[in-house]
């Protein structure tokens, strides 16, 4: 889950934390989508949610964009389905990709303000050379290229915030590696854990 700005609040509705700590426990696509729609309640601030499950033959990921609804108890949400090259019945996308912190695929209000780093991220991403293996993803992850709004964020102004943790999910291998330094220049991950057993993960 990753923090969007609408300027639109949900007021008295669900907080996205709650959601995020209700999403670990779903044990199904529908299940997800059922709870990030927050019927009946709403959602108080706007998210980005990435779904992959390793529990199906589904070669597919799903980037999830959530906005408030004002005086709405509900929330509005976007799908859109990337699928591995090759894979494309019923996705919207093949191949790489990448999101920020901001709306791409919903005609929601932001706070532009704070979207000054989300620009640059996402620019430098595309200047970026194809990502094709693990050690590309992790030289994406790691750039420091943009000294004022780097893709690994360090705290240094003007980008007022850092990176405290990377976490990268390898679904072809079933592995997930924890970094809690740059993990293109730095001492590798701190962690490494075997993702659940099932159909891609045996």
């Amino acid at each position: 889950m990753n923090v969007v700005r609408p300027v639109t609040v949900g007021i008295g509705a669900v907080p996205c934390g709650l959601v995020l700590r209700a999403a670990m426990a779903v044990r199904s696509q529908a299940e997800l989508e059922s709870l990030i729609l927050s019927e009946g309640t709403g959602v108080g601030y706007g998210y980005n949610l990435n779904y992959g499950n390793t529990q199906d033959e589904v070669q597919t990921l799903v980037s999830y964009e959530v906005a408030p609804l004002e005086n709405q108890p509900r929330a509005m949400v976007s799908k859109y389905t990337v699928g591995c090259e090759g894979v494309s019945n019923n996705t919207n996308t093949t191949g790489r990709y990448f999101h920020f912190n901001l709306y791409n695929h919903m005609d929601v209000e932001q706070m532009t303000s704070l979207m000054i780093s989300s620009y640059h991220r996402q620019a430098r991403v595309a200047q970026l050379p194809e990502v094709r293996f693990l050690d590309d993803i992790l030289y994406v992850l790691g750039d420091t290229y943009d000294t004022d709004y780097p893709i690994y964020r360090t705290a240094r102004p003007p980008d007022v915030f850092s990176t405290i943790t990377t976490a990268l999910f390898d679904l072809t291998y079933c592995n997930l590696y924890i970094y809690v330094d740059n993990p293109l220049t730095g001492s590798g991950p701190i962690m490494n854990l075997t993702l659940p057993a099932g159909p891609q993960c045996p």
